[in-house]
């Protein structure tokens, strides 16, 4: 029998020196095009584009996320075997990132723009609005990133202290890359053909890097809690194979109640 046994040390490591490299290349490939003129760099412009869809940095950023989700929910479930109160405060995160994952890799925040500015324009406050707000979605991402940490501050302040330490510096860097800076930078988009900027990719640069950084530090918080009270999943893969047993009725019945 084999066994699987991960150091969460090890894997932020690993997760952090991957963060670097695509926040590297996607920056690089940037620097290529604006300063050298390579607009194509066999493809690598594409997959490392790190406001690109369907590429290495989308691809990671949505993996990240659902592996977050599956951490939390396996503590979810193990607290609610115990009966602990704030169980389902872990499954409601692991929807909450599951729901993250899916809108990193299909871009669903990006439909609520449009209503939004309708709306906006239609009631004569489009101008006024975007002058504080420099994207339309971040008027429902603001109140609703509000209302999470209102809801969970019980739950937070109840987790072990370095626990709720490094949940409140992740989560604080995911909201600082996907509100704050994304709010700079749609003001900035504000301005004619800045969206074609070395600038603008810097922006962007330092916006997914503080969500992915976060997410790091965030998943950190949640492998240091799993190992410390011994919750996790066992990956067990026996080296022999199992004896072939003689299936009679009675036992064929019993296997079908399982």
């Amino acid at each position: 029998m084999y066994k699987l046994r991960l150091s969460p040390r090890r894997i932020a490591l690993v997760l952090l020196a991957i963060v670097a490299g695509l926040l590297a290349g996607g920056l690089l490939t940037q620097y290529m095009k604006f300063f050298h003129g390579h607009d194509v760099q066999f493809g690598f412009l594409r997959l490392l584009a790190l406001d690109g869809e369907g590429n290495l940095p989308s691809w990671y950023s949505s993996v990240q996320l659902l592996f977050t989700s599956a951490a939390l929910g396996i503590i979810g479930l193990y607290r609610r075997q115990e009966t602990n109160p704030y169980g389902w405060h872990w499954l409601t995160l692991s929807v909450l990132f599951l729901c993250l994952a899916i809108d990193e890799a299909s871009s669903i925040h990006e439909m609520a723009a449009p209503p939004i500015e309708r709306w906006l324009e239609a009631a004569g406050h489009l101008d006024s609005v975007l002058s504080i707000v420099g994207t339309p979605w971040l008027l429902a991402a603001i109140p609703f990133t509000i209302i999470v940490f209102l809801v969970f501050v019980q739950f937070l302040w109840n987790l072990p202290r370095a626990t709720m330490i490094l949940f409140l510096i992740g989560g604080g860097l995911y909201v600082a890359g996907a509100v704050g800076v994304e709010d700079l930078a749609g003001h900035y988009l504000g301005k004619p053909g800045a969206s074609e900027t070395f600038t603008y990719q810097i922006m962007i640069t330092v916006e997914e890097g503080l969500e992915m950084l976060g997410i790091v530090v965030f998943l950190y918080g949640l492998m240091t809690y799993m190992a410390i009270h011994g919750i996790g999943l066992e990956l067990v893969m026996n080296s022999s194979p199992e004896p072939v047993e003689h299936v009679t009725a009675g036992t064929a019945r019993k296997r079908e109640r399982v």
